[in-house]
This record gives C-alpha cells, sequence and structure tokens, in this order.
C-alpha cells in the first residue's frame, strides 16, 4: 500500500504500542494485573481505523483515543490499574 509519511509513521507508532501491551504480560502481575489476550486481529483493526482517519489532513486524535481505550486495547480490561496504565501509554 502506498502511504504518505504521516500515516506510515503512525502505524510505526501503533506498531510500537502493541509491542509494549503485548510486552507487559510477561511481567505479571506486576505489568497487567491479568493475562489480557492482544493479537494481531487487534493491531489489524487498529491500523485500519489510522488508516481510514489519515486519509484526511490530520486525524481526530480524541476519536482515536477513545476507540483504542473503549473499544481495541481497554474492552476486555476490567481492572482499573490496567485502564489506567492504558490511558497513559495512549496519552
Amino acid at each position: 500500500r502506498n502511504l504518505s509519511p504521516f500515516p506510515a509513521q503512525v502505524l510505526f507508532i501503533l506498531a510500537w504500542f502493541h509491542a509494549i501491551l503485548q510486552e507487559r504480560r510477561n511481567y505479571i502481575p506486576q505489568g497487567w494485573v491479568k493475562f489480557h489476550e492482544f493479537s494481531t486481529a487487534d493491531l489489524r483493526c487498529a491500523a485500519d481505523i489510522i488508516v481510514a482517519n489519515c486519509s484526511k489532513d490530520l486525524p481526530d486524535w480524541p476519536t482515536l483515543y477513545g476507540l483504542f481505550e473503549n473499544a481495541i486495547y481497554g474492552g476486555r480490561m476490567d481492572s482499573n490499574a490496567d485502564v489506567r496504565i492504558l490511558r497513559t501509554y495512549l496519552s
């Protein structure tokens, strides 16, 4: 896919973000309170949303944060501590 530099940079950040979330699973209970399965489907879904939102000049960042926090990554979290960590990484 031919992407302009900005969406490509945001996708790189997404890949880094996804890797960080997966790596934290190695340090339960310090990393996450419990095991969360972040799959390649989550990464693909997030990437599709980024590509769709970056087709304009600038994406709607609050909408992206909300989708990542409440639906894609945070939707399976039931611990306030884990949600707080996710919000920290998203900000």
